[in-house]
């Protein structure tokens, strides 16, 4: 399976490994010689930056040319305050942007606010972030943004949660797809992503990467082996 150049990155394959399996990157060797396009820890808050930079420190002191690339999911405190979580997200973008290929924004815990404030703490975050590409992390059936205010705020694109059942409702989150891929923006897709077929629908309805999750820690290698054997021909 041929290199994708995504979001002005070589990924060595389309399948790579979702947040919250390696949290703090201790274990990036071992994901990479699985054959993972890449690999993204986290979700990194303020109290797992050491561990997680001091890991990333060491990743990138041995990784060879055709390494996974290696993104971070940030995300603020539970409980934080609308000041202090946006002074956080700033924080860790810019400590660990010099560190990782791309930066992931999840906004999970900040799930109730206004979407007026969300986008001047996404704008804040950009700001922060040079030359690092930079996505948001979004939920399929309620984005909290409209797909045109990521675009204009500069970001390269989203994490797409697909949801429980996306193969029996497609129309929902297609159209997100199809929408972010005329507006030039990276969509990684997902969620229930456990089989060569769901690779190569995702990736032909305009997602340019896919995300595993639950199937590799309950598949391991043998998952990836089989995908990226399966969806050979979908993804030159």
């Amino acid at each position: 399976m041929r290199a994708n150049n995504v979001m002005r990155l070589r990924w060595p394959n389309p399948v790579g490994l979702a947040a919250g399996v390696d949290r703090h990157g201790r274990c990036l060797a071992k994901h990479a010689a699985a054959g993972f396009g890449a690999i993204e820890i986290g979700t990194i808050r303020p109290d797992s930056l050491g561990e997680a930079v001091a890991n990333l420190t060491r990743w990138r002191e041995s990784r060879g040319q055709d390494s996974p690339a290696v993104g971070a999911n940030i995300g603020c405190c539970p409980g934080a305050s609308w000041p202090e979580a946006e002074a956080q997200y700033r924080w860790l973008a810019a400590r660990l942007a010099p560190w990782v290929d791309y930066l992931v924004v999840n906004p999970t815990a900040l799930a109730e606010a206004r979407p007026r404030r969300l986008v001047r703490l996404l704008d804040s975050v950009r700001h922060h972030v040079a030359g690092v590409p930079l996505l948001i992390k979004l939920a399929t059936l309620a984005p909290a943004l409209r797909l045109e205010r990521l675009s204009r705020l500069g970001y390269d694109g989203l994490v797409l949660v697909l949801p429980d059942h996306p193969w029996d409702e497609r129309p929902a989150w297609l159209r997100i797809l199809r929408v972010s891929e005329r507006r030039g923006m990276t969509v990684v897709a997902v969620g229930g992503i456990d089989s060569p077929d769901r690779v190569r629908h995702c990736l032909a309805s305009g997602a340019s990467m896919v995300q595993v999750h639950r199937p590799y820690v309950s598949g391991g290698e043998r998952l990836i082996t089989r995908l990226l054997d399966g969806c050979l021909p979908a993804a030159v």
